[in-house]
């Protein structure tokens, strides 16, 4: 990972931009995985510990990268100071270099993201054709 800094002071690279929207979705799909499993035990499926386990893996592991991330933003002059979370989107606030932007992601686009993410650790390839029918609208 490029830990240099961008050519303009004023400015995020992009890297940064995108590492800045990766810690609002990776916070929002901690509290849907939480939301899930609480849904998923009230369902009555028959292999629900396989369900819930494989997303409480998930759930543990995301901490963690959280952490990296934010010390990587650290390390780049870049600081997340506030979200705010409301229905359809999230808004971040975030410090650069001294500088403050923000950043507002839809609805549509968090959600697009954490199921690239969920598919990607149950190693689902979502651009396969569905050959059993769960498309979801």
């Amino acid at each position: 990972m490029n830990t240099n800094p961008p050519k303009s002071p004023l400015l995020p690279a992009e890297e940064e931009i995108d590492m800045v929207k990766e810690v609002l979705i990776l916070t929002v799909m901690l509290d849907l995985i939480e939301f899930e499993v609480r849904r998923l035990k009230t369902a009555g499926l028959k292999m629900l510990i396989i369900h819930t386990r494989k997303l409480r893996a998930i759930q543990d592991m995301l901490p963690k990268e959280l952490h990296r991330m934010h010390r990587e933003l650290k390390m780049r002059g870049v600081r997340i100071i506030e979200t705010n979370r409301a229905r359809g989107h999230i808004k971040g606030h975030y410090l650069c270099r001294g500088y403050e932007y923000e950043m507002l992601l839809q609805g549509d686009t968090i959600r697009a993201e954490i199921q690239i993410k969920l598919a990607a650790h149950y190693g689902i390839d979502l651009t396969a054709d569905d050959k059993y029918g769960d498309e979801i609208p």
